[in-house]
């Protein structure tokens, strides 16, 4: 059982069944036997429906060869993006700074699959990205393992403490990110 607003640290070995559960739980995969059920109705009824409610931010994130604003509003048309909303959510994951740094600011190209910055800033762009479509749930699956481990104190902290309605799943192998 899941309860709303919670965090949840999921932490096993390489073949233990992480993955294949987050694929579940995003009705990626269909139970083979039994059924996930939310508020007691199973997900698989409305699927889109239920899929909409999360953010999946990957270990490996695919960025767009453009700004670090059209990765953040992923999909979105231009004139749609909410500017305001882009910046707040890059300042929570601890962008500010490089943001201020960079001459481009929000506009800063990232290059194909982000190679004009580092590991870590293109994770903080997935997180971003994650808040900037205001889920319910959000899984962060070994997302912040391209952080020193100062980084990624810093910014679970403020990812834990928004508390803005958001059930909250971490999984990692790192028991210490987990802790």
């Amino acid at each position: 059982k899941f309860y709303k607003n919670k965090i949840y640290g999921l932490k096993g070995n390489s073949g233990s069944g992480k993955s294949t559960f987050i694929n579940l739980l995003t009705g990626l995969l269909k139970p083979s036997s039994g059924d996930i059920l939310v508020d007691g109705n199973s997900i698989n009824q409305n699927i889109h429906s239920w899929q909409n409610n999360i953010a999946y931010v990957p270990q490996d994130l695919f960025l767009l060869d453009d700004t670090i604003l059209n990765n953040v509003a992923f999909g979105q048309n231009i004139e749609d993006i909410n500017k305001d909303l882009a910046q707040k959510v890059l300042n929570q994951v601890g962008l500010k700074k490089f943001l201020d740094g960079s001459k481009d600011g929000i506009n800063t190209l990232v290059g194909e699959k982000g190679v004009k910055i580092s590991g870590g800033q293109k994770q903080r762009i997935g997180l971003a990205r994650a808040l900037y479509n205001n889920p319910e749930i959000i899984i962060l699956d070994e997302t912040t393992s391209a952080l020193d481990a100062e980084t990624e104190k810093r910014i679970l902290d403020n990812l834990f403490n928004l508390n803005q309605g958001i059930t909250i799943i971490f999984v990692s192998h790192n028991l210490t990110a987990i802790n």
